[in-house]
């Protein structure tokens, strides 16, 4: 009944019983370890005996292990916890040394907790409610109503105009907090493109969003950084010296010819990549930039394509060997999947810096390239690469590192 009930809420549940019964399972499970999937744990010191000092997990318990320590958190009833990975690294020692007791019950009775039912209140900024509005399951608040927690947290928000109100349910605050925010954005998103069918609201009025703060009553109030917050920066001289070295730096901001119009476009979709703060649609940009100086419109699979000219340009320009699994794979992942009407992986902080920085790098590698030989529009470029010597040398390495390369067929009168 309660995993019925917050299904109803649009939560989404992860139960972590099952998988710690798996675990358990295997755990006692006879089989010898693969010496090259295996796992080794020691025992904590008051499970340890005079020759066990520790216990090998073979191939399926190290996996259910990876797999429990996620759905912990993800559970609700557990979603309080701190140091899950040595909670459960106890859990896997009493179940191997203790093989008669059943220490999921055991697990769960010490440390699932009852949900908590808490409305979450967050500021709003830009839109203006005359009176209480129930939305897509949340509830508009305007200034000073009696439903809005009275802590500073609410009332001193610069440019707040409304809250909205979501209600939440869990066993960690923060977490729920972070819950709400998803439905009130989502619930906002609603409400623009609902406000826009109705033909009398100017574009610019449909940028309400939320603010930074939000409180339960008094419970707890706090606050999250937008992902569109700025932070200062200085620029001395001896920085502009090394910005001076960079190809790029030189493109006009009224092109010449064919390779400035390109070099431009890629330029102004790096830019908007930089400014963007959703990593996805940052490097959906970062690939039109890619695509504007070194893409194909006759090749039949382009992610290798544009692969193979990014290694080629990173070896004739710098010498090294530039890694293009993250273009080939994250085109097909993220570009396709985006552009095509399916859903995207989630891109972390990490895949999109790395991303946009080797963009950049390719943009400032494929104009030096260009300045070298003196061309003057993107194909002399591509055709240049493709015709290089090194290119059968650079397919080779390619394929060394990858199969998915033995099936591309490199072309060198394009």
């Amino acid at each position: 009944m309660l995993l019925l009930a917050l299904r109803g809420l649009g939560l989404r549940i992860v139960p972590v019983d099952k998988t710690l019964r798996q675990l358990q399972q295997a755990v006692r499970s006879p089989s010898e370890p693969d010496p090259h999937d295996r796992m080794y744990l020691e025992l904590p010191a008051d499970l340890a005996g005079e020759v066990r000092r520790g216990l090998v997990l073979n191939g399926v318990a190290k996996a259910l292990l990876k797999q429990a320590i996620d759905e912990v958190g993800r559970d609700l009833r557990l979603e309080h916890l701190q140091d899950v990975k040595s909670l459960l690294h106890r859990f896997v020692a009493e179940a191997s040394v203790d093989r008669k007791t059943d220490h999921v019950a055991a697990f769960m009775r010490e440390h699932a907790r009852e949900l908590e039912s808490a409305d979450c209140v967050l500021t709003l900024l830009h839109l203006e409610v005359p009176e209480r509005l129930e939305i897509a399951g949340t509830v508009l608040l305007p200034l000073g109503h009696e439903l809005v927690p009275a802590v500073p947290e609410l009332t001193t928000e610069l440019n707040c105009t409304a809250y909205i109100s979501v209600p939440c349910r869990g066993t960690n605050y923060p977490n729920m907090a972070e819950r709400a925010r998803k439905q009130a954005i989502h619930a906002l998103g609603l409400l623009r493109a609902g406000l826009e069918q109705q033909n009398v609201y100017h574009p610019w009025q449909l940028r309400f969003r939320l603010g930074e703060r939000y409180a339960f009553a008094d419970r707890l109030a706090g606050w999250t950084r937008q992902t569109d917050s700025a932070y200062s920066v200085a620029v001395d001289g001896q920085t502009a010296e090394r910005l001076a070295t960079l190809r790029f730096m030189r493109v006009p901001a009224v092109p010449a010819n064919d390779l400035d119009r390109r070099a431009l476009l890629a330029l102004t979709w790096i830019d908007r990549s930089l400014v963007m703060p959703d990593r996805l649609v940052a490097m959906l940009f970062q690939f039109f930039a890619l695509e504007a100086i070194l893409g194909d419109k006759a090749e039949g699979r382009k992610s290798l394509g544009l692969a193979f000219r990014r290694t080629m340009l990173g070896h004739v320009v710098s010498g090294g060997w530039p890694a293009p699994e993250h273009i080939y794979y994250q085109y097909e992942d993220v570009r396709s999947a985006a552009v095509h009407g399916s859903e995207p992986p989630v891109v972390t902080d990490q895949q999109a810096r790395r991303f946009g920085h080797d963009v950049i790098r390719t943009l400032d590698e494929f104009l030096a390239f260009a300045e070298t030989h003196g061309y003057t529009k993107r194909a002399q470029v591509l055709s240049a690469l493709a015709s290089h010597e090194d290119a059968p040398r650079v397919l080779e390495h390619l394929r060394a590192r990858d199969p998915e390369w033995n099936d591309f067929e490199h072309r060198a009168d394009r």
